[in-house]
């Protein structure tokens, strides 16, 4: 039961008020003068007193539920103020290393050259990105770091990507039937394992350096970027459609200097991943799948070494 006198109702506004209730609930309401006369100095005193409680109760959740809602408002207008300048560094740095990218490509700049600015850039972009999260004073889970849904995202981490591999393997079979020239002479493409002095600790480095790699790209295309287009679209229709559109482009555009395919596959992926991400806000099962999905996709099927 809910006790509510008139002393309460009046202190509260005039506007209608609702109350969640987890059980059937009655709601009683009285004149608690007027029943004084009716009742004994100690029932009287009792009923006083239980009131008193729930009242007590009753605003201190409602000042929960307020502080809440304020303290919520108060992250969206942090990270609004945030991301207007992190997205403009984005920018200026991803042309920054497309203008570098392209010089050195015209001038035949050597290889190990070209790698050190390329992971160079990627790692000082990592660093930015990482202290722009840290510094925005906005809680960690907003940024899919949280132990909420976890499981579930596990779960859906393996599942999805089996599905996904699975539909890498008929695209793949098709293009192998339907275009021969294609270059995808093989359903299973393991050549990367066949070469000389590759070994198992070779692809075990290879695979934990991926991985890391893999964490810090979801971190900052999904938790980061995704996440933060889609408070400045809450406003709009479709906000999470068009956070996962824009945040994958951006996350295309970054491949693309190892190549126009590899930036195509990386925008369909990363549309899958951010609709995965959108559904738990949990970046652990993402991550997963992006290991999984890399690591299979991209050696043993082959679709990013041809």
């Amino acid at each position: 039961e809910v006790w509510i006198d008139q002393d309460t109702l009046s202190s509260l506004d005039k506007d209608p008020l609702s109350l969640e209730c987890s059980k059937d609930t009655i709601v009683l309401e009285f004149d608690l003068k007027s029943i004084r006369s009716l009742l004994s100095e100690t029932l009287y005193r009792a009923l006083t007193n239980d009131i008193s409680q729930k009242k007590e109760m009753f605003f201190q959740k409602q000042g929960f539920s307020l502080k809440k809602n304020i303290t919520e408002m108060t992250q969206f207008e942090q990270i609004e103020r945030h991301s207007l300048s992190f997205f403009t560094l984005l920018i200026y740095g991803l042309c920054s290393y497309f203008w570098a990218a392209n010089i050195f490509s015209r001038l035949s700049v050597h290889p190990a050259i070209s790698t050190f600015y390329s992971i160079g850039s990627m790692l000082f972009m990592v660093y930015f990105c990482l202290l722009f999260i840290l510094r925005s004073k906005v809680s960690l889970s907003f940024f899919g770091i949280t132990k909420d849904k976890m499981k579930q995202s596990i779960k859906e981490g393996v599942l999805f990507s089996s599905y996904a591999l699975v539909a890498l393997l008929v695209i793949k079979y098709a293009l192998i039937v339907i275009v021969p020239g294609l270059r995808l002479d093989q359903l299973f493409d393991i050549q990367i394992f066949l070469k000389d002095k590759f070994t198992i600790i070779d692809w075990l480095v290879l695979t934990l350096g991926y991985s890391v790699m893999v964490i810090f790209q979801e971190l900052i295309a999904r938790g980061g970027i995704q996440r933060s287009f889609e408070v400045f679209f809450r406003n709009q229709k479709h906000p999470k459609m068009k956070a996962i559109f824009i945040s994958n482009l951006l996350f295309c555009l970054v491949h693309l200097p190892v190549s126009f395919q590899m930036a195509v596959i990386a925008f369909f992926l990363g549309c899958f991943w951010g609709w995965m991400y959108a559904r738990t806000y949990n970046l652990t099962g993402v991550i997963i799948s992006h290991i999984i999905i890399g690591n299979i996709g991209g050696t043993i099927l082959g679709l990013l070494m041809n």
